[in-house]
């Protein structure tokens, strides 16, 4: 049985009842900062807790942009990273 966790388009993964993950290769990293966010939810972590954890993501993802060329930030960060935190954000 699947429960649908968050299916949205910013979203290529459903997480099954019993934690299981399906429909992702988890390609960047803004995946694996969905998917702690969601096993923080579930661990009862409280909600501004888990901003914080999304705005220090965001914070460090934005100086690294500055740091390195824009070709290199292209290929390490995906460009649709901030829609999909502003969906985590929202989903929380």
């Amino acid at each position: 049985m699947i429960v649908l966790l968050y299916f949205y388009a910013p979203f290529d993964f459903v997480i099954t009842q019993n934690g299981d993950i399906r429909n992702d290769s988890f390609k960047t990293i803004g995946d694996y900062i969905i998917l702690m966010c969601y096993y923080m939810k579930l661990l009862k972590v409280s909600k501004i807790e888990i901003k914080a954890f999304i705005r220090e993501f965001e914070k460090i993802t934005d100086n690294y942009k500055q740091v390195v060329s824009p070709n290199i930030a292209a290929l390490v960060i995906h460009p649709d990273l901030g829609s999909r935190m502003n969906v985590l954000k929202n989903f929380l």
